[in-house]
C-alpha cells in the first residue's frame, strides 16, 4: 500500500509505503474482513491523501486500487481516526443473464426474449469481486432501434441492469461501463468497459397446469401455472398463482397474452372463470383481465389468427345437464 499525503494549498509531500497481511501488526479479522490500523505522526492541518493498493509487497504485482482520495483534518491532542474502505481497480468485467429469457454468453451474443435483467461483475487482477454501496455500472446502446439498458442500476440490485429489446429479430450492440476516472481506466490491463451483442427473439414458453389445492384434498400447495422458457430445462421461470382455481386449460395469442381456464366448479364450488395474464410472466404477475360472463365448465380454450378467444363450456360432455356451449369472445376481450 503507497501512501502520499499532502498538505492542502502547498508543502512537501509525505510519502510512505506499508506491506500488509493479514498477520502484520495492527490487523485482525473481523467478520470475515481483514481490518488494518495504521499510524502516521502528522502534523496539524489539512491534508489530501492519495492512496494506491498492490497484491505484492513494495508496488510490486498487480494494482488493485488506484487513487483513492481522502481529505484528512488533523487537529492537535487528538487519536485523528480515520476509516477507510478502498474500492478495487477492474479487470475484468463479466455480463451474465439475469433471467432465464436471456440466452447466450458474452463473447458470442445474447439473445433477448423480454425485458429482463443482466448481471455484472466486475473483478481486479486477482479475481476478487469488486463490491460496495452500488457499484456504479453504466449501460448504453452503441446500436440498435427499440432497444434500451438502464443507464443505471437499482440501489436494491445494483449489480443489475435491466435490458428491453426491439422488434423481434432485431439485433443491438450494448456498453456496459463502469465509473472510474480516465487516469485509472488507462492504467495497464484496467478494463472500465465492455461492448457485447444481442437479438431479439420472442421466447417460445412451455405452460403446465398445476390443479394442486383444489385436487388434493388437505394439499397446502396453490394451483398454479408453471412457465417454462426453451430450452425447458431446470426449473420453471414463473409460477402464477393468482387468480388460479383448478386451472384446466391455457392458450396464448400472438401479443402473448396468457389465457387460463379455471373451472372452480368441477371440483365443489366457486366461480368458473378465464383469467388473461400479459407478459413479462413472474411469480407475481397478476391477471390483467378476468372473464365470467359465458363461462361456466371452461374445459378448453381457442383462438383464431384475429385473437378471437373461444371457450368449450362442458356440460353434457362432462356429464352435467344442459348442452355444451362454446362462447366467443373478440380480441378485445369483450362478449
Amino acid at each position: 500500500m503507497s501512501f502520499s499525503i499532502v498538505p492542502n494549498g502547498s508543502g512537501v509531500a509525505l510519502k510512505k509505503n506499508v506491506n500488509l497481511t493479514p498477520a502484520s501488526p495492527g490487523c485482525s479479522i473481523v467478520a470475515g474482513s481483514t481490518i488494518c490500523r495504521l499510524t502516521f505522526a502528522i502534523a496539524p492541518g489539512s491534508y489530501l491523501a492519495t492512496i494506491d493498493t498492490y497484491d505484492a509487497i513494495d508496488e510490486g504485482g498487480n494494482m488493485v486500487s488506484h487513487g483513492e482520495r481522502l481529505p484528512l483534518q488533523i487537529v492537535a491532542d487528538h487519536v485523528n481516526a480515520v476509516p477507510l474502505v478502498l474500492g478495487g481497480v477492474p479487470h475484468a468485467l463479466s455480463v451474465v443473464p439475469g433471467a432465464g429469457i436471456i440466452t447466450g454468453t458474452q463473447s458470442a451474443g445474447f439473445t433477448v426474449g423480454g425485458a429482463a435483467p443482466l448481471i455484472v461483475n466486475a473483478t481486479d487482477a486477482d479475481g476478487n469481486t469488486i463490491v460496495g454501496a452500488g457499484t456504479p455500472y453504466a449501460g448504453s446502446v452503441v446500436s440498435g432501434s427499440g432497444w434500451n439498458i438502464a443507464s443505471a442500476p437499482n440501489a436494491a440490485a445494483p449489480d443489475q441492469l435491466q435490458i428491453t429489446p426491439g422488434a423481434a429479430g432485431s439485433a443491438a450492440t450494448l456498453k456496459i461501463a463502469v465509473a472510474y476516472d480516465a487516469a485509472t481506466c488507462a492504467l495497464p490491463g484496467v478494463v472500465c468497459s465492455v461492448t457485447f451483442a444481442a437479438t431479439s427473439q420472442p421466447v417460445q414458453y412451455l405452460f403446465v397446469a398445476d390443479c394442486e389445492r383444489t385436487c388434493h384434498t388437505g394439499s397446502d400447495v396453490p394451483d398454479a401455472v408453471d412457465v417454462y422458457a426453451a430450452p425447458y430445462t431446470g426449473a420453471p421461470i414463473a409460477t402464477i398463482t393468482q387468480g388460479m382455481h383448478n386451472p384446466v386449460s391455457v392458450a396464448v395469442d400472438a401479443s402473448g397474452r396468457l389465457f387460463v381456464a379455471n373451472c372452480a366448479q368441477c371440483f365443489g364450488s366457486g366461480v368458473d372463470t378465464v383469467t388473461v395474464y400479459a407478459p413479462p410472466y413472474s411469480s407475481s404477475s397478476t391477471p390483467v383481465a378476468t372473464l365470467t360472463t359465458g363461462v361456466f365448465h371452461p374445459e378448453k380454450l381457442a383462438l383464431n389468427s384475429a385473437g378471437d378467444l373461444f371457450v368449450w363450456n362442458c356440460f353434457q360432455g362432462c356429464r352435467y345437464d344442459g348442452a355444451d356451449t362454446i362462447t366467443r369472445y373478440s380480441g378485445t376481450l369483450n362478449d
